[in-house]
């Protein structure tokens, strides 16, 4: 077929949906992925396409409107040479762009433009939101794809129209209505895009969410933590009754902080995990993390406004605040401040245009995406054989990676004048001069992972620092998502609106009962707590000591905040921060 078709590439298919991009490249890396033995050289073109392609969830792909210049950033920073061209508003496969198309258009790449900072920060900017393709991805009708094709290169409202009058014909209105919009936009004629789609087609996701952090179950009113005779803070139950109450309850006390921030369409959610040692050096380690959670969840309403402002005479797309140029803006908003201290960070939202979650973490807090076994499309993260062989419960679909320079030493975002922490007689002078060399020690946003993950309805994804992940391992999470979602479903339970309104299920209707994710939120960071205390038990932490030969036994007490989210289609908008 690629012969006679003079072609370098094909779209692999199975019932129309998209399974992968097959490539004469991807026969010869597949016959040399082990050594390239002779039998194998000999027997690879009677392999199935299925075993060599490469899969959906690794192509990098292109929409109509992306401008050539991010799509060569995208080929140059992934190394591909054929990309599908997918319409966002209906994850329809129209056409495949190759280097050699790019090639004959002599274009020169250009830079991330005033706020280019080098080449981790062009490879973010090209490839965010470029790479996998929506697990509902399917090639497009021949005869919607001539029409469809027409109506994007020649700007025609008469073709724009009879693309729309097709689809209304064939019972299909809404597939492309972004698109359609877009053109008419750029013909003069401004119709906001549609979001919301019928059934079958592109709906627009948003997140439910519940929220619960403690501090320290050892932490004292000052702050500091309880040692005990033994200088080991697990001796605090050698002293008094291990007992809930008689835990530090004042989550006031805990150096964890996070924003939730829902603005009309849109959702952010970011931990953040303040390092405590600052206490010995007389700083306060809760206010760094504070004030850049404060900071971050500001230039995301800033950005969006910004946003809004300069696009209501204009025709071009509206896109989404960048996670990672927002930590960026934040970070240097904060470190302008000199606020000595240091934190991890890990922020969340969706990618409306796709509907992928979208993250930038940096550090050892951290997220899961739990997601229904029966879900098609689902490539599950392996567990036991109990486990796979049920398929009401909720499997893995992604962890997002630690980012530790050593053992519990996680990369950090942070500022020090080590002159001046101890210091009042310092002068300003001083200050001034140490500001660069305050950062010396830490790492900064573009050394952070970021990332996006295609969502589907009902995924749980939980947002936690690593008071929860250091003692809660990821299959006793999706355990405890199981138990909380057949206890909610025994009570037919429902939060609409704010994980602290909870109310029954007023129709039958909806397809999945909306469940109590503060309920959640509360289970997974009092299991932590609990957890953190048994000295019988190895936890994640533990076995992590032991395998870099550090003696320890048991959990690990810690601050702990967890944002349990829940996606599901979108009904109605909310405008709502709440930063603690």
């Amino acid at each position: 077929i690629l012969t006679e078709r003079r072609t370098g590439s094909a779209v692999a298919v199975d019932a129309k949906r998209v399974m992968g991009v097959f490539t004469a490249r991807d026969i010869l890396a597949w016959i040399h992925c082990d050594g390239g033995s002779h039998d194998k050289i000999l027997n690879a073109l009677n392999e199935s396409v299925s075993k060599v392609m490469t899969s959906s969830e690794k192509v990098a792909w292109c929409a109509p409107r992306d401008k050539l210049s991010r799509v060569r950033s995208v080929m140059r920073a992934l190394g591909v040479r054929n990309m599908p061209v997918l319409c966002t508003a209906s994850s329809a496969v129209i056409g495949m762009l190759t280097a050699n198309d790019l090639a004959d258009y002599s274009l020169e790449l250009k830079s991330g433009g005033a706020h280019y900072l080098g080449g981790k920060e062009s490879f973010l900017r090209a490839t965010t939101g470029r790479s996998g393709l929506p697990n509902t991805s399917q090639l497009i009708d021949p005869n919607q794809r001539k029409l469809l094709v027409g109506a994007l290169t020649q700007l025609d409202n008469s073709n724009i129209d009879s693309v729309q009058n097709y689809f209304s014909r064939n019972n299909e209105s809404g597939l492309l209505d972004d698109d359609i919009a877009a053109l008419r936009s750029s013909q003069g004629t401004h119709t906001k895009p549609t979001k919301q789609r019928t059934a079958g087609g592109f709906q627009r996701f948003e997140l439910r969410y519940g929220v619960q952090a403690l501090p320290n179950p050892l932490k004292q009113s000052d702050g500091n933590i309880f040692t005990g005779r033994s200088g080991k803070v697990r001796a605090y139950l050698d002293d008094k009754e291990s007992t809930e109450s008689q835990f530090s309850a004042d989550a006031d006390l805990s150096e964890d902080a996070h924003f939730v921030l829902q603005l009309p369409g849109l959702q952010y959610v970011g931990v953040f995990d303040g390092v405590g040692s600052w206490r010995k050096l007389g700083v306060d380690p809760r206010l760094y993390p504070r004030a850049l959670a404060h900071a971050v969840a500001t230039e995301i309403e800033d950005a969006v406004q910004q946003q809004k402002f300069q696009n209501t005479n204009s025709t071009e797309e509206e896109q989404q605040p960048l996670l990672h140029d927002m930590l960026y803006r934040a970070w240097r908003s904060v470190t302008q401040q000199q606020i000595p201290g240091s934190t991890t960070a890990c922020i969340v939202t969706i990618d409306h245009q796709v509907n992928a979650l979208s993250y930038v973490n940096l550090g050892d807090s951290g997220l899961v995406v739990l997601r229904r076994a029966s879900s098609l499309g689902t490539a599950t993260i392996p567990d036991d054989d109990n486990r796979r062989k049920d398929k009401s419960r909720r499997h893995l679909v992604l962890v997002a990676p630690q980012q530790l320079r050593a053992f519990n030493l996680p990369y950090q975002l942070g500022w020090t004048n080590s002159r001046n922490v101890d210091s009042e007689s310092s002068t300003q002078q001083d200050n001034e001069n140490s500001y660069d060399d305050g950062l010396a020690s830490f790492e900064t946003p573009a050394h952070a992972n970021v990332a996006s993950f295609p969502l589907q309805d009902q995924d749980i994804i939980i947002v936690a620092t690593d008071g929860l992940f250091d003692n809660v391992s990821v299959d006793h999470i999706t355990d405890i998502v199981a138990e909380w979602e057949k206890s909610a479903q025994d009570l037919s339970v429902a939060i609409c609106e704010s994980p602290h309104t909870v109310q029954t299920q007023a129709t039958d209707s909806e397809a999945h009962v909306c469940h109590d994710l503060s309920a959640l939120a509360h289970k997974l960071a009092h299991t932590a707590r609990t957890l953190s205390l048994d000295e019988h038990t190895d936890s994640p932490f533990a076995l992590l000591a032991k395998d870099n030969d550090i003696l320890w036994s048991g959990g690990m007490p810690d601050d702990v905040t967890v944002i349990a989210l829940r996606v599901h289609v979108a009904s109605s908008n909310n405008n709502e921060t709440v930063v603690s």
